[in-house]
């Protein structure tokens, strides 16, 4: 009998508002973008996108779009997290999203035997989505790779094809793959790995993600939360591998409030433009240390896990001294009973939709 679930999970996480500026626009291109390459490469897949909070006054995501009646190689689902989960923690009026949980609600319930953790305004090129439909993904390994910032101007553009011709052409900077020691002096001992936006790629088999019970639920933000999980992965025997050019990811710009203090920073200034690569990730990390730049989110009081707690959970980990699960069982809010609601099915599994009816008419 063939196998009915999907070998890909492309799984993401919004509400219905305008965060970061048109972000209707940059959803709709994420989402219906991977749909097409899906279809166009033969990819069995599912899209599981968790709709966090939703605002009171916009209509829900399942119904902010119209959405694919067919398809052959990929399923969307989504999953509603209503806003008085949201209000169960703590600084949830400063943040209309709590990222680590919401991106661990798809992941918790995604069936894909490998699983992409990334974010809403993305678009994979055609030959990342070809290889992943060869289906050649190693278990073993952790996958990540360099991050191409593209103007929002992508979203004006109405075919895939147009959009990736603008990506390639119209690149702002590149976030390099670069094994980065971020740990410092005196900690050769440790791997460096790369972990530049981590929440954007993420790529790891289920048996890992089961395993380490997801992204470390660290706070609201979880801005270092990818970095924890890399590091887990890795210890736990993921290899880290970099998926090279001409395979990218294209990220649509926005204005962040979750950006880092010297990454805000750098863009005022344009200094991305001007240093070199190796030297203006050193100056990062020296203007990370010891200059007090404060953000927005530091600002409106919301907590952050910062670098030299991040790099003391590395250590402990690395030394045996902590366990490589941040989460306890309950991780991506496994005891809710969450709304779902299958908008697109794929005919891979269409049977299997269709016992299941069957079964409960019977029932």
């Amino acid at each position: 009998m063939p196998d009915k679930t999907p070998y890909f999970s492309f799984c993401v996480h919004s509400r219905n508002d305008d965060h970061g500026g048109d972000m209707y626009r940059r959803m709709k291109t994420c989402y219906m973008g991977f749909f097409e390459q899906a279809e166009r490469h033969r990819l069995k897949s599912e899209i599981v996108l968790v709709d966090w909070n939703p605002p009171m006054n916009k209509p829900l995501l399942k119904d902010a779009y119209q959405w694919p009646k067919q398809s052959q190689f990929c399923t969307i689902r989504i999953i509603t997290v209503p806003p008085y989960i949201h209000e169960r923690y703590e600084n949830w009026g400063k943040m209309p999203v709590n990222y680590t949980v919401a991106q661990n609600v798809a992941i918790r319930r995604a069936r894909g035997k490998f699983i992409l953790c990334t974010t809403s305004d993305v678009l994979l090129s055609d030959d990342l989505v070809r290889f992943l439909a060869s289906e050649k993904l190693d278990e073993d390994r952790l996958y990540r790779m360099d991050r191409c910032e593209v103007r929002r101007n992508v979203t004006r553009l109405h075919s895939l094809d147009e959009q990736l011709s603008y990506c390639r052409n119209n690149i702002l900077r590149i976030d390099l793959f670069q094994p980065e020691l971020l740990l410092g002096p005196g900690m050769d001992h440790i791997p460096g790995l790369f972990t530049g936006a981590p929440g954007d790629f993420i790529l790891l088999a289920k048996k890992y993600w089961d395993r380490l019970r997801g992204i470390p639920e660290t706070d609201i933000l979880g801005r270092v939360s990818g970095t924890i999980l890399c590091y887990a992965a890795y210890f736990a025997g993921a290899k880290a591998e970099a998926l090279r050019d001409p395979m990218r990811l294209y990220h649509i710009e926005h204005g962040a409030r979750t950006n880092s203090p010297e990454s805000n920073l750098w863009a005022k200034l344009g200094l991305e433009q001007i240093l070199p690569k190796w030297f203006s990730s050193r100056l990062k990390k020296w203007v990370r240390q010891f200059l007090p730049v404060r953000d927005e989110l530091t600002r409106l009081g919301i907590p952050c896990q910062n670098s030299s707690e991040t790099i003391a959970l590395i250590v402990d980990m690395f030394e045996g001294k902590r366990s490589l699960i941040y989460n306890d069982e309950t991780w991506g809010l496994r005891q809710e009973q969450l709304q779902e609601f299958a908008v697109t099915t794929a005919d891979y599994e269409a049977e299997d939709q269709l016992e299941v009816k069957v079964n409960h008419s019977r029932a």
